[in-house]
């Protein structure tokens, strides 16, 4: 088996597990968490909003309370099965998330950290988080995003990460794609050259690992039908782990899109079969749509203003269990 060169500092959290899962079945999930800041100003970015004095007055008691909101968040994606592997973006550093596996119920279930900073000019990246007792780690990089003629453009990188499942190996990428902001169409090339880089990647991933599975998940930025969705799935052989029909993760001016999702390779389908994927949708991550009826999730910040919610995004997950 082939590992990877060169790798990290973890970040552990090492309290042992208490809620049992069946022993064959492992449940990844997927969650944009909403600007997850700690409170101190980091001089390389800008976060200075996310300060006591900044514009959104984020205090150490805000801080906590989106903690424990995000806690009570991510264990009801499994109900009473343990989330194993989730990949997160929208963090600022790795504290953040040793903070949110060491508070609340996760940390019960031994995660481990995996994450590298990023270019990112606001200071959010993506990351991972997984259980120790249930993956086993064989080591991780991240994929600088370099688009050609754009030496001053500066997003999150692509996370890459290799574990083994009970002796099938996988990699698992965990993404968040440049927004639609400064205009959906001025943006589309953005998009467009991460989704030709990111197929790249995967496909470098299975000439050297040829027997590998590979697992796509993260915020894309993108509806299902965009180009940059088509580009992904087309070069790089890719399907989404769930129908797209009538789902939603996001919701902008009334309308629900899905942004959020899950991919697989055709080798994960030959080794594993998934019992039931989506966006976890529950009424506790909801709340009422006042100006354009219906739910819409229950976010941190709407603009400037403390909401005391969650996210504005709704977790993805994918169930699944190894082929015999």
């Amino acid at each position: 088996m082939r590992a990877w060169a060169s790798f990290f500092i973890l970040y552990i959290s090492t309290n042992g597990p208490t809620i049992g899962q069946e022993a064959n079945s492992y449940l990844f999930s997927f969650y944009n968490l909403e600007n997850l800041f700690d409170t101190k100003d980091d001089s390389l970015t800008h976060d200075e909003e996310f300060t006591p004095e900044g514009a959104r007055f984020w205090t150490e008691s805000k801080f906590q309370r989106k903690i424990s909101r995000l806690s009570s968040s991510i264990l009801s994606i499994g109900e009473w099965q343990p989330v194993d592997l989730l990949g997160v973006c929208e963090v600022e550093s790795a504290h953040v998330l040793n903070q949110l596996i060491e508070r609340g119920g996760l940390s019960k279930m031994d995660y481990q950290v995996v994450h590298f900073e990023s270019p990112d000019r606001r200071g959010i990246d993506v990351a991972l988080i997984f259980r120790k007792e249930r993956l086993s780690f064989i080591g991780a990089q991240n994929k600088k995003i370099q688009l050609n003629g754009r030496d001053d453009f500066r997003t999150r990188d692509i996370l890459v990460c290799q574990f083994e499942l009970d002796d099938r190996e996988l990699f698992v990428l965990v993404n968040h794609w440049p927004s639609k902001y400064g205009g959906a169409m001025a943006t589309i090339p953005l998009r467009n050259g991460v989704a030709h880089i990111c197929a790249a990647l995967v496909d470098s991933l299975k000439q050297s690992n040829p027997k590998a599975s590979v697992m796509l998940m993260g915020d894309f930025n993108a509806e299902p039908q965009e180009e940059c969705m088509n580009i992904l799935e087309s070069e790089a052989k890719l399907k989404s782990s769930f129908n797209s029909e009538g789902q939603g993760s996001n919701k902008y001016q009334g309308q629900w899109s899905l942004i959020d999702r899950i991919f697989i390779d055709e080798n994960f389908e030959k080794v594993f079969s998934i019992n039931r994927s989506g966006v976890h949708k529950v009424e506790m991550l909801l709340e009422a749509d006042e100006k354009f009826l219906g739910e819409k999730p229950k976010r941190s910040f709407q603009g400037f203003k403390y909401m005391d919610g969650y996210s504005d995004h709704l977790p993805v997950f994918i169930e699944f269990n190894p082929r015999p």
